[in-house]
């Protein structure tokens, strides 16, 4: 399991609270990128201190449905934040993956805040 490089801030100037959009890659035992069962949970820290969080439930269609990006063959999780990171600022995001068959995998990224339009 890898937090991808893809994962982008998304901050809205009129005010509206800030979304981390968490991308995650999974691979088999030769390297591949593959689907994951399992149960998925994101947290998004700051200084510390939670400032998102996220859990997605991995197991049939309908949960990979809602996750499954196709497009860059990542899952896509849109954290909510409580606290808007200031520009430059970097979080942590740190990501759980508890698999049906007993597999536990953990994988970090710090994702650096954008500067905000003027």
């Amino acid at each position: 399991m890898d937090v991808s490089a893809l994962s982008t801030p998304m901050v809205d100037p009129s005010g509206a609270p800030a979304i981390l959009d968490v991308r995650l890659s999974f691979f088999d035992e030769e390297g591949d990128e593959t689907k994951a069962v399992g149960a998925l949970s994101v947290a998004v820290l700051l200084d510390s201190a939670t400032v998102g969080r996220q859990s997605a439930d991995l197991e049939g269609r309908g949960g990979h449905a809602r996750s499954w990006d196709a497009a860059t063959r990542t899952y896509s999780l849109r954290i909510p934040l409580a606290q808007v990171p200031a520009p430059g600022r970097v979080t942590v995001v740190q990501a759980t993956f508890e698999g049906v068959d007993g597999a536990r995998m953990t994988a970090s990224r710090e994702v650096r805040w954008p500067e905000r339009p003027k």
